[in-house]
C-alpha cells in the first residue's frame, strides 16, 4: 500500500483510464444491441452497473493506507455475512457474532504480518464454536450450524484474506486492481455468453447452468487479452500468463463451488452483475480459490 495514496500518481491514472475506457467501450457496443431482446438488455444493464461501481472501487484504490487494507476487511465481513444469510445462520446471534469477531482477528493479524497466528485463527475459531452449544445447553442442528460457520469463515475469510497481505506489499494496490479486473473479465464475458447464446452446451450442468464451453474459452481470450494490456500492474511483466490462466482455472472453481451451495440452499443467482440483485460473496467468488494459491506463489518467487 501508498502512504500518499495513489490519485495523482500517472500510472495510477493511467490504469483507471484504460480500465474506464474498456468499460465504456463494452457499454457502447452493447447499447445499440439493448433493444434486440432480454438478454442484451440484461447485459447493457449489467455493464451500467460496472461503469457506476468501478469509479468507486478506483476511488478506494487509489487511498492512502490504510483504508484500501480496511476496505478489503470489510468486504470479507461483507461476504460472510451474506455467507450466514444464505445458509440461515444470520439469526443465530452466538455463531454468526463469533463469524465477524474472528474476522475482525484476522484482519489484525494479516495487517501486523503475523501469518503463523494467522494460520491459527481457523482452529481457534473451530475451538471456539464447538463451545456453543455447550454454553446454550443444546444439541438440535449445531453439527450443521458449526460446519456452515466454519465453511463461511473459511471462504469468506481466512482464504479471501490471503490477498491483504500481497495488498501490503511495495505495488500491492496495482496487483489486486489486475487481479479484480480480471476476475470480472473472466466472469461476466463467461456469463454474456452463455446469455446470448440460444443453444449452448453447459459443462456443469446439475450445478451452473450458466457456464458453457463456448463462455469459457471466450472468457479465457478475454481474460488473456486484459491480463497482457494491464500486465504493468503486476510485480513482474513476465507473470501475466501464468496469473491469468491460473485466474481464470481457479475463478472459474471458486464460482461453481459456490454454484454448489447456492444450488443445495436452493437460491437463485441472478448471474451477471447488477445492482440491487447481486452480494458481495458473488463478487468474491471468482477470487476464493484463487487468493490463498497466488499467495503461495509468490511467497515461492520471492515476491513477498
Amino acid at each position: 500500500m501508498f502512504a500518499q495514496g495513489l490519485w495523482l500518481e500517472p500510472y495510477f491514472q493511467k490504469i483507471a483510464f484504460r480500465i474506464i475506457a474498456i468499460l465504456l467501450l463494452m457499454g457502447l457496443v452493447i447499447y445499440f444491441q439493448k433493444k434486440r431482446d432480454m438478454r442484451w438488455m440484461a447485459a447493457w444493464i449489467s455493464v451500467k452497473s460496472w461503469i457506476f461501481v468501478a469509479p468507486i472501487i478506483l476511488i478506494i484504490a487509489g487511498m492512502p493506507a490504510p483504508f484500501p487494507f480496511i476496505a478489503l476487511a470489510i468486504a470479507s465481513i461483507f461476504g460472510i455475512k451474506t455467507f450466514y444469510q444464505m445458509s440461515a445462520l444470520y439469526h443465530s446471534r452466538s455463531f454468526a457474532g463469533l463469524g465477524f469477531v474472528f474476522t475482525v482477528i484476522l484482519a489484525w493479524t494479516a495487517y501486523n504480518d503475523l501469518y503463523w497466528l494467522y494460520n491459527l485463527v481457523p482452529m481457534i475459531f473451530l475451538g471456539a464454536l464447538t463451545l456453543c452449544p455447550i454454553f446454550k445447553n443444546n444439541s438440535e442442528n449445531m453439527i450443521q450450524y458449526i460446519s456452515l460457520s466454519l465453511i463461511g469463515f473459511l471462504l469468506a475469510g481466512w482464504s479471501f484474506m490471503h490477498l491483504s497481505f500481497i495488498l501490503k506489499a511495495p505495488s500491492g494496490v496495482y496487483t489486486l486492481l489486475y487481479f479484480y479486473a480480471l476476475a470480472e473479465i473472466n466472469f461476466n464475458v463467461s456469463r454474456l455468453i452463455f446469455k446470448l447464446q440460444k443453444k449452448s452446451k453447459k459443462i456443469f450442468s446439475n450445478i451452473s447452468l450458466r457456464l458453457s464451453y463456448a463462455g469459457a474459452l471466450t472468457s479465457l481470450v478475454c481474460t488473456l487479452f486484459l491480463g497482457h494490456a494491464l500486465r504493468g500492474c503486476l510485480p513482474e511483466r513476465e507473470l501475466w500468463l501464468p496469473l491469468c490462466l491460473a485466474l481464470w482455472f481457479f475463478g472459474h472453481w471458486g464460482d461453481l463451488f459456490l454454484g454448489v451451495i447456492r444450488k443445495d440452499l436452493n437460491i437463485t443467482d441472478h448471474g451477471i452483475f447488477i445492482i440491487g440483485r447481486d452480494d458481495v460473496l458473488n463478487r468474491m467468488s471468482k477470487l476464493l480459490i484463487f487468493s490463498p494459491f497466488v499467495y503461495h506463489y509468490f511467497i515461492y518467487l520471492g515476491l513477498l
